[in-house]
């Protein structure tokens, strides 16, 4: 379901990865859906909410959010301890977190097909 999702998924749409009104991929979810909790209807495309809509926006507390931030940053490619915090400090991380609205999600489900493909027991004929 959620190959399907993603493979029809548009920038009108608030979020690929809500099925039935529920985060499919929390545990996991990207960057920007860690940093901010919005509590009114989703995004539009294009808005920051932070800015927006400040009243509908959780504010974590900032240590934690750059415990955070130094914690994932490495899976965005930024490996050196130093590199982490001056993103941080600067506040220059936000630059390399897109919107999850302009992520190019279907080319994850064609990555997603492929791997069935290469993983699927071959099918005895």
């Amino acid at each position: 379901m959620i190959k399907r999702q993603l493979n029809d998924y548009d920038q009108t749409n608030s979020c690929p990865f809500l099925l039935h009104d529920s985060c499919a991929v929390h545990p996991m979810r990207p960057i920007s859906c860690r940093q901010f909790i919005v509590f009114g209807k989703p995004c539009e495309v294009g808005e920051d909410p932070y800015y927006t809509r400040r009243h509908d926006v959780l504010s974590p507390i900032q240590s934690y959010v750059n415990r955070a931030f130094f914690i994932m940053l490495p899976f965005y490619g930024v490996e050196k301890e130093e590199d982490r915090w001056q993103l941080i400090e600067t506040g220059a991380v936000h630059n390399i977190v897109r919107r999850i609205q302009n992520c190019n999600w279907q080319s994850l489900a064609e990555k997603m097909s492929e791997h069935d493909l290469r993983t699927r027991p071959a099918e005895n004929g």
